[in-house]
């Protein structure tokens, strides 16, 4: 006879028993929509086969109920729906939801946490429903994605080849400063880094560094950072930059430091700082741009101006202690002993002039002083050796263009290339000086 209806108080505890309802007396079919069960089973692990008074799975219920029915304590519920779908609900919030497709937890956006427990681990996930934060060894992450580990590799990603993944550890210490490493396990493995599927740097297995180079070499095997600019899209290779506000009690900053230490093979070459540039032979180029604080003063190591080269070139003064000029006869050719002769009349013929730049001039940005000198067109006249034709082209950087740019090439004497003319001059001197000596002393004989 089946069951149709029980209300009221319902059925005492205990009072249906497998020995009152035969095994598959109560189906689906007998029962109809929700079935409402009173307070809590005995136990958690009851399967739909248990003979118990009690119902606490949704295997059970889906055996036993059908697909359209409820189980229902309090304010919490299970509910199995006609398109197999279970949905858990606590407090009269959904909490999970089991469907065919997919497997949704918190749909409907509580403020409620997520945990996965491990056999180690209480929290190894924990999402913090309040915070939108998820936290991987943590119940209190600090970022969108928070991952905790006291030591040891805490990231590990790649392939499963050992050698084609990328590790994160931390030290096995427990100080404030520990060092957190990216690692590539394999000796010849590298680590690149892009921004829109293009490299930007690149760290070789050799422990050289290549930034701008497309992860090809790093400048051979004597270098060991490589920036390059590829293609040219800003005016720099490497920018440094250093804003000191240093007190007295410190010392100036630098905006690139350069050193070399350590005991380098003999017969090597050592450099602090090393300037190339491999540029068209069209362009005005050098190895180092170095300018004042005011951005008056320029000077450029290993210039090219397409017309010379010069190992310094420059609109300001340059201050020594001392300096030579190489001069070995051995490393001269010589095309004629002396300089030709009327030296001392052409010497004379040289006016010095006092004089200032004009304002519109590269070298009035380093000196407004009245100076003495000659000018260049007087001296090429006779002794063009001495006088240079040196062109002039518009300086990169913060340089606005000049007078020198505007005339593109400018006369320059070498007051030092000077000397030899003087000598010759008063040796020449000396001889009239002689001369006339000699011409005195017969007069005074007579």
């Amino acid at each position: 006879m089946p069951l149709t209806q029980v209300s009221g108080g319902g059925l005492a505890n205990d009072s249906v028993s497998a020995a009152k309802i035969a095994t598959g007396a109560v189906t689906a079919a007998d029962l109809e929509n929700n079935v409402a069960l009173n307070g809590n089973p005995t136990t958690t692990t009851q399967t739909a086969g248990n003979n118990s008074t009690r119902i606490a799975t949704t295997a059970f219920v889906t055996t036993a109920v059908g697909n359209k029915d409820s189980i229902t304590n309090g304010t919490s519920n299970v509910t199995v729906t006609s398109n197999a779908q279970t949905t858990i609900t606590a407090n009269n919030v959904e909490a999970a939801e089991f469907g065919t497709a997919e497997v949704v937890f918190n749909d409907t956006g509580a403020d409620r946490d997520f945990r996965v427990e491990s056999d180690d681990n209480a929290n190894m996930l924990f999402v913090d429903g309040g915070e939108d934060r998820v936290g991987i060894g943590t119940s209190s992450p600090g970022a969108p994605l928070d991952v905790f580990a006291s030591t040891g590799t805490y990231f590990k990603g790649g392939s499963d080849h050992v050698d084609r993944q990328l590790l994160i550890s931390s030290s096995t210490t427990t100080n404030a400063g520990d060092t957190h490493t990216f690692r590539a396990p394999s000796s010849t493995g590298e680590i690149a880094f892009t921004t829109d599927s293009t490299e930007r740097m690149r760290i070789h297995s050799s422990g050289q560094v290549g930034m701008g180079t497309n992860g090809t070499g790093t400048g051979g095997s004597s270098v060991d950072v490589t920036v390059r600019m590829t293609p040219a899209t800003s005016g720099y290779g490497l920018y440094a930059s250093n804003f000191s506000s240093g007190t007295t009690a410190t010392p100036g900053g630098y905006g690139v430091y350069g050193h070399m230490g350590g005991t380098p093979p003999s017969g090597s070459a050592h450099y602090g700082l090393y300037g190339k540039v491999d540029t068209h032979s069209s362009r005005s180029s050098g190895g180092l741009l170095a300018y004042s604080i005011n951005n008056s003063i320029y000077s450029i190591l290993g210039y090219w101006s397409t017309a010379a080269y010069y190992g310094m070139y420059s609109n300001g003064s340059v201050y020594a202690s001392g300096g030579f000029s190489s001069s070995d006869s051995r490393l001269k050719d010589i095309v004629s002993d002396g300089i030709g002769t009327g030296i001392l009349d052409k010497v004379c013929k040289l006016q010095a002039k006092r004089f200032t730049w004009k304002d519109n001039t590269q070298q009035r940005r380093s000196c407004e002083d009245v100076l003495i000198g000659l000018l260049a067109q007087d001296v090429q006249t006779d002794f063009p050796e001495v006088v240079a034709s040196v062109h002039q082209p518009k300086i990169t950087g913060v340089n606005p263009e000049t007078l020198n740019e505007q005339l593109g090439d400018n006369l320059a004497i070498d007051y030092g290339k000077l000397v030899p003319v003087l000598v010759e001059a008063l040796k020449e001197a000396k001889t009239r000086i002689e001369t006339l000596e000699a011409e005195v002393a017969a007069l005074k004989s007579n």
